[in-house]
């Protein structure tokens, strides 16, 4: 007589849910920050999904884990599955009246610097709308909810069924404060101070523009790891900065610093959103608000 075989452990849904995720991520640490779980909690979710199928997921490594073959396969049907259940999430969110949250997400010096006038004349007009406002350089998901609207300096290479949309030209430029004009005006190219970003920003284009002018003369003394920083110290008198033309002008202390040999810096500013999301009245009503000031601004957006 065979012996009597264990029943398997009852599978539960969200533990698929948690199991994407360290896909994703790479790590039960980062999944469990993604989904405000701690490490532990995680690791425990992921052995009863492999309890309830009877198949060995996850194959931890010295730097993360790999799946196995079933966790492959696993995976991919998770995804199609996670993938519905997004969708029934975002028309549930297609409610017919102006009300509900509209998360928007965008750099946080475009954010502070133009935007919040403009959202702030948005909901004067729509009361109804809670707007939460994501001002961080993270790419959140818009296929996942993670926001609505993207405000993004690139078009994105692949989408996530999203719908793009080009919303401006960001022009940017040198600047000093008149207190280091005074003092290094008339100096040198090699005497030149400039203001840099930290490593970690090596890849944008103002930092490859900054390092043509770095060729003919002059060198960083002084780097900050935020846009934001460039502003406070351009105006301590610190260096040379680039930074865009809206931003710098509204600051009088600060002077355009003409430059002959290096073409003008310009970013394509993005508006993204999910195609389910587009027409959603309260989703669609801030972006007709963002593209109509977007208009307006063109001139003072490119400088």
């Amino acid at each position: 007589m065979s012996a009597k075989r264990e029943p398997a452990e009852e599978l539960v849904w969200d533990d698929l849910r948690v199991f994407t995720q360290i896909a994703l991520h790479g790590s039960q640490s980062a999944a469990g920050r993604a989904l405000g779980l701690d490490h532990a909690t995680v690791g425990r979710r992921v052995r009863r999904l492999e309890r309830a199928l009877g198949r060995e997921l996850v194959v931890p490594q010295s730097s993360g884990f790999t799946l196995t073959p079933d966790g492959e396969a696993v995976l991919a049907r998770a995804r199609a599955m996670e993938e519905q259940a997004l969708s029934v999430s975002r028309f549930a969110a297609g409610a017919s009246s102006l009300t509900g949250t509209v998360r928007l997400t965008t750099v946080a010096l475009f954010a502070e610097r133009y935007l919040a006038p403009k959202l702030a004349s948005f909901q004067a007009a729509h009361p109804g709308i809670v707007l939460e406002v994501f001002a961080d350089d993270r790419n959140l998901s818009l296929a996942r909810r993670e926001a609505d609207i993207a405000l993004r300096l690139a078009r994105p290479q692949h989408g996530e069924s999203l719908v793009a949309r080009r919303l401006a030209v960001i022009g940017h430029g040198l600047y000093a404060s008149e207190s280091y004009l005074e003092q290094f005006g008339d100096a040198p190219l090699e005497a030149r101070r400039f203001i840099g970003l930290t490593a970690t920003h090596r890849g944008l284009p103002e930092v490859q523009w900054l390092e043509t002018f770095l060729r003919q003369g002059g060198r960083i003394v002084h780097r900050v790891n935020q846009h934001g920083g460039l502003l406070g110290a351009a105006r301590a008198g610190i260096g040379l900065a680039v930074m865009p033309h809206y931003l710098a002008r509204a600051y009088p202390e600060l002077r355009s610093v003409p430059f002959s040999s290096e073409g003008p810096l310009v970013r394509e500013l993005w508006l993204l959103m999910h195609q389910d999301m587009q027409a959603v009245p309260r989703v669609r009503s801030l972006v007709d608000h963002l593209v109509l000031h977007a208009t307006r601004d063109a001139a003072l957006l490119l400088g």
